[in-house]
C-alpha cells in the first residue's frame, strides 16, 4: 500500500519526540547481493546506549538482530563489550558492505584511541557481546570472489600499506608496500 515497513522489534513503534530520543537513527544500510537481508547501522551519538550498533534483518522472516555494539566514549555499556584483546577503547560503526556471497559483513568503524577508521568482519549470527579484532587499515573492499579484502591506508605500524588480506582475518596481508 505504498507504506514502508519500519524497523521491527526491539525498536519502538512510535515516532521519536526529538533526535536525542531517536532509538532507530539509521546512519548506514546495505542489502545482501540477493536482496534478502538488510544490515543497518543504528547510531545516535546523543543516546550512548547499548542498543546502538549493527543490526541484520530479513524482512518478513526475522526481527532485527543486533550483531555489533557501538562503544562511544561515555557509553555505560563499554565495559561489557570489549574484545579479549581489549582494543581499541572506544569505537562505533560507520558503514557496511556485504561479501559477494552475502555471508559476511565488512563494517567500517571509527577507533577513538587511534583517531582513524578500521574495520571488523561480522556474520549474520555474530554475537553482539563478543567483538572480534578491529583491523587497523583505513580502507577496505571485497574482491569479486569474496575470498579476500583489498586494504590500504595506515596499517598496524602506522606505515602506508596496500595489501590483499584473506577474508575474516586481520593479520594475513599477502602483499604490502
Amino acid at each position: 500500500g505504498e507504506q514502508g515497513e519500519g524497523l521491527p522489534a526491539p525498536f519502538t513503534p512510535f515516532a521519536p519526540a526529538d533526535r536525542a530520543s531517536n532509538d532507530k537513527l539509521v546512519t548506514a544500510a546495505a542489502w545482501t547481493p540477493d536482496g534478502s537481508t538488510l544490515a543497518v547501522v543504528v547510531d545516535n551519538p546523543e543516546r550512548l546506549e547499548a542498543s546502538e550498533g549493527i543490526y541484520v534483518w530479513e524482512p518478513g522472516v526475522t526481527g532485527a538482530n543486533q550483531i555489533f555494539h557501538n562503544c562511544r566514549p561515555g557509553a555505560a555499556n563499554c565495559l561489557f563489550f570489549v574484545s579479549a584483546q581489549g582494543d581499541p577503547s572506544n569505537w562505533y560503526a560507520r558503514s557496511l558492505s556485504w561479501s559477494p556471497d552475502g555471508e559476511q559483513l565488512l563494517a567500517r568503524v571509527w577507533m577513538a584511541n587511534l583517531e582513524r577508521d578500521g574495520f571488523v568482519f561480522l556474520t549474520r549470527t555474530s554475537d553482539r557481546t563478543q567483538r572480534g579484532p578491529i583491523c587497523p587499515y583505513e580502507y577496505s573492499s571485497w574482491t569479486p570472489d569474496g575470498g579476500h579484502v583489498v586494504v590500504s591506508g595506515r596499517g598496524e605500524t602506522g606505515a602506508a600499506v596496500l595489501g590483499l588480506m584473506i577474508a575474516g582475518t586481520c593479520d594475513e596481508v599477502l602483499f604490502a608496500q
